[in-house]
């Protein structure tokens, strides 16, 4: 009897508890709020209804971490989210209850999957190279979703980037080429090729790829042109390239051909000497100098054969740079020398007037002769140095001579009774001068009487030079 009063007693108990389970259900049922339902858990882990209340319960759970999924929108919340719900078979649209239960795992893949692209989009962007937007491209050429057409339209972007930096690439390599292959290849690939992108630099790229081109065509046949070295090849230059700028040394080289030509059938010391004046760095200089110098020691033969005055001074003339013009020289000091000693037998020459110097030159001597005459008197040194100089009436010359032994000889241009003296000096490195008089007949009279009164060193006294200090 104890046992059916407790039977009874749970039975009455449980239909109490299942009662007050169904109201509280009653009263929440449509309850937007997860606490009421996680209250009733608690509370009637057991209810009838406690499997229906507990889908509503992580329906409403799964709402709430979708707002927080949806309020960061970073890839991270989106992957949290799907990771709990994206595998868990929630059926949450329960008749009468006035709760939106929207597809939330699709809305997450799709949002995980545009905030990825974006990411990605901003790496590639940053980098922006070839590598990058072919990555990106392999990636999205198919996109799971539409992203609001922004995949489509960096998908876009990404090829003419690729296409404009291929451009780049490929010109950096026909630019270092430098030649004929290596622009065409170029213009080949991009000439007609249309680059939205980068479409005003591949433009300006072969428009100079073509204009170098043909400056290298151009160059390639200067070159050729030059070696032929013909006045029908450099006229034939002249007719392709009319502009460019060989074309003015092109006219320059037949105007020098024919000049060489004209020169050379002449053979003779005015045409070849006009040819190298005009022409001096010619092909052709070369060969007109060793013409010139057959020229010229064919003439300095002649020159040495008859041994005057007149011939040696003739040869300078013709000469005044040539090769034999200092030997011409000193055959005119050497004659010049032996007129004086022939018109003056004796030498007559009074050793010139050392300076004191503290410090002697080695290998040079400083001369300074002063001319007190009223004429002009003519110089001649012969020695280590061979020299001819002209001074004006009371006027000075300064000039230098290595040391050494010299014969010297002076005498008056335009006075035919003065005779020229000579003698022997030697220089050796001290500065040295002279002062030049003529001395008249009075003065020998003066000078022999100062003799017979015994002045000291008048002796010394030339008839035409006299020192003076």
């Amino acid at each position: 009897m104890k046992n059916l009063s407790f039977i009874l007693f749970l039975l009455t108990s449980y239909i109490s508890i299942a009662q007050s389970a169904k109201k509280a259900y009653k009263q929440i049922e449509n309850s937007p709020n997860i606490n009421d339902f996680t209250n009733y858990l608690e509370k009637y882990p057991d209810s009838k209804y406690s499997l229906i209340v507990t889908t509503k319960q992580q329906c409403l759970r799964r709402n709430i971490d979708w707002e927080n999924a949806s309020k960061t929108n970073t890839i991270v919340g989106y992957s949290q989210f799907l990771e709990k719900y994206e595998n868990l078979n929630l059926e949450c649209s329960i008749e009468n209850w006035n709760v939106e239960c929207p597809n939330q795992t699709n809305q997450a893949k799709n949002n995980k999957y545009c905030l990825t692209h974006i990411s990605d989009w901003k790496l590639t962007s940053r980098a922006d190279d070839i590598s990058h937007y072919n990555e990106f491209c392999k990636k999205y050429e198919n996109p799971l979703y539409n992203c609001d057409g922004s995949i489509v339209k960096n998908i876009e972007y990404s090829r003419k980037k690729i296409s404009c930096l291929q451009e780049i690439s490929d010109w950096r390599i026909a630019k270092l080429g430098d030649d004929s292959t290596s622009y065409a290849t170029y213009l080949i690939k991009y000439e007609t090729k249309l680059l939205e992108l980068c479409a005003s630099k591949v433009t300006s790229n072969v428009e100079y790829a073509k204009s170098s081109l043909l400056q290298i065509e151009e160059n390639k046949m200067w070159i050729s042109t030059k070696k032929q070295n013909s006045i029908a090849e450099f006229s034939n230059f002249i007719s392709k390239y009319p502009n460019s700028t060989f074309s003015k040394i092109a006219m320059a080289e037949i105007e020098n051909i024919k000049n060489w030509k004209i020169a050379k059938n002449a053979n003779s010391h005015k045409y070849l000497s006009d040819y190298l004046i005009t022409h001096a760095n010619s092909q052709f200089a070369d060969s007109a100098k060793v013409r010139l110098e057959i020229i010229e020691k064919s003439d300095w033969r002649k020159a040495l054969k008859i041994h005057t005055y007149k011939g040696y001074s003739d040869f300078q003339k013709k000469y005044p740079n040539g090769f034999y013009y200092n030997k011409a020289e000193d055959q005119i000091v050497e004659m010049e020398i032996q007129k004086a000693k022939k018109q003056s037998p004796l030498s007559n020459w009074l050793p010139m007037e050392i300076f004191d110097s503290k410090e002697r030159d080695k290998e040079f001597s400083s001369i300074s002769m002063k001319n007190n005459t009223d004429y002009t008197i003519y110089i001649v040194l012969s020695g280590v140095d061979k020299k001819r100089l002209k001074i004006k009436s009371k006027e000075n010359a300064t000039f230098k001579v290595r040391n050494g032994q010299y014969t010297l000889s002076a005498s008056v241009i335009g006075i035919s009774n003065v005779k020229p003296f000579w003698g022997e000096e030697k220089f050796v490195g001290f500065e040295y001068s002279s002062t030049w008089k003529i001395q008249t007949e009075i003065d020998k009279m003066y000078e022999n009487m100062f003799r017979n009164l015994e002045v000291p060193d008048m002796q010394k006294i030339n008839p035409i030079k006299k020192h003076e200090k």
